[in-house]
């Protein structure tokens, strides 16, 4: 069942897996063939998934509740990683490092699973450590033998962790690590059985029928469309976000505006194109459009806010530069307004809640406050009802995926909470030795909490989840800043107020 899963909610988005070498019985029992930490891999994140979004049978529902922790998964997929073989019980942690395809299949699964329950640091360690053996696996090479199978599964897995690597790169605020310009690895074949299948999951929608979808998945294709999207994220995040790129912005602001605008040329292009392709976005009431589709589609805006909300403190309408549509406070706004138009009617219908939006309504939601203070009274009403939208939608992701991880985190010390809120702070101890042996455990410490004394039930929502979004060092994470501290200490957002 969590096969199942896996390649209905996971699969269409990181298709990173060469599925036709899978069949239907592997679904319900893996074959031996496969190895035995990509299975646990595989569980580790499919167990991750809301079980209120996948469609549930009497059975699958028993099976939900005598599955394992993902947790369990994950240390289970890095125990067997440090054996030789499957068979060897002796843990070597060296062995976790020796490249091969399943090894660095399987880290990648690991980081998106961590990056899923809000380990961020621990995400991007793996994705690390996948990129450096992928490219020790010379998978940034085109690869010259006449195997198609084994080209499609190393150029899958290579892009999938370009992608990854540029998703954690703009999150963290962390340099970039592989470079579309040190590859020449094709991109991953259309022609392949997961391009054409539908897509058969049931959409469930609170107090409405579950309908059939017979829309045709074109996941290959979709995954064409993410590629050329982070190649133009790896330019916005070296070009924009580089510390030589910073000092030289600042040094020349026409030079840095006229970089922007080129920049976002690009995206408008990208989303030009994809306007002209099936992969059209459909805000029509039949909501046809595939999951890639829809987190691409707010990726490209996310990218749009990314690009700008640096100008934003410089550009003034009197500057030689500054056309009055290039006003970065206006094209931020715009392209979180339209993030939260794409997700009201589409986030309820992506099955498990993808943790890749959480980055994306976190970021809309700091321009949306933001802005909300800038503003006059009358727009900022609409403002302030998408914010309270946004800050909804963290409620339920960070429930979905975070809760699934049972982790827990401190809270970052920057923030300071309300003192109805404080508590004694967690103590962070060793893990305790378990199955997942010594390296398991170095990346799996166990922060253990003080119980607080009836904590206020008004504030139940653990926003700790959010801590390592942004760089500190950037200009405008205050606004982040802020953004946190107004969910820390509950919020007030009725219209005609202020935001406490």
């Amino acid at each position: 069942m969590l096969f199942q899963t896996y390649f209905d909610c996971i699969h269409p988005i990181w298709p990173l897996l060469y599925k036709p070498l899978f069949n239907s019985s592997d679904y319900t029992y893996p074959s031996p063939r496969i190895p035995a930490a990509l299975v646990l891999a595989i569980f580790a994140i499919a167990s991750c998934v809301d079980n209120n979004s996948a469609a549930n049978t009497e059975n699958t529902t028993q099976e939900r509740r005598n599955c394992p922790e993902p947790r369990v998964f994950f240390e289970e997929a890095l125990d067997i990683l440090q054996r030789r073989t499957e068979d060897d019980n002796a843990r070597q942690p060296m062995n976790v490092f020796v490249p091969s395809i399943p090894n660095c299949q399987v880290l990648v699964l690991l980081a998106l699973q961590q990056h899923g329950v809000a380990e961020y640091a621990r995400a991007a360690i793996l994705g690390g450590v996948a990129a450096a053996m992928a490219t020790e696996l010379r998978l940034h090479r085109a690869y010259e033998p006449n195997d198609l199978v084994e080209r499609e599964i190393r150029s899958r897995l290579w892009w999938n962790l370009y992608i990854l690597d540029k998703m954690m790169s703009g999150e963290m605020g962390r340099p970039v690590i592989l470079r579309a310009e040190e590859t020449d690895t094709p991109w991953p074949s259309i022609s392949e059985s997961d391009e054409l299948e539908l897509m058969s999951q049931q959409l469930h929608m609170p107090g409405a029928q579950a309908r059939n979808n017979s829309t045709k998945m074109l996941t290959m294709s979709a995954l064409h469309t993410t590629i050329s999207l982070s190649i133009i994220m790896e330019r916005i995040y070296r070009q924009i976000y580089g510390i030589a790129a910073r000092k030289a912005i600042c040094k020349d602001q026409i030079a840095g505006n006229s970089l922007r605008m080129q920049l976002w040329v690009e995206l408008q292009d990208w989303e030009k194109g994809v306007d002209a392709s099936p992969f059209r976005l459909d805000l029509s009431d039949e909501l046809t459009s595939v999951p890639p589709t829809i987190t691409n589609s707010v990726v490209m805006l996310t990218g749009t806010i990314m690009l700008h909300r640096p100008f934003i403190e410089r550009w003034r309408p009197e500057l030689e530069f500054a056309e009055p549509t290039s006003n970065p406070h206006d094209i931020c706004l715009e392209a979180a307004n339209r993030i939260c138009v794409i997700l009201e009617k589409y986030l309820e219908r992506l099955l498990g809640g993808p943790c890749d939006m959480v980055f994306t309504i976190f970021t809309a939601a700091s321009i949306l406050l933001h802005c909300s203070k800038k503003v006059e009274a009358a727009a900022a009403v609409d403002i302030r009802r998408r914010l309270k939208q946004c800050i909804h939608w963290l409620s339920v992701l960070g429930k979905s995926w975070k809760t699934a991880g049972t982790h827990h985190q401190l809270l970052n010390d920057l923030f300071d909470l309300p003192q109805a809120l404080q508590e004694p702070k967690p103590v962070e101890i060793p893990a305790p030795e378990t199955n997942g042996g010594s390296f398991a455990s170095l990346l799996n410490p166990v922060t253990v909490p003080f119980p607080p004394a009836q904590p206020p039930s008004a504030f139940t929502d653990d926003w700790s989840f959010l801590r390592d979004f942004g760089d500190s060092t950037d200009q405008f994470y205050s606004w982040d800043v802020e953004l946190r501290d107004l969910l820390d200490g509950g919020f007030t957002l009725d219209e005609g107020q202020g935001c406490v």
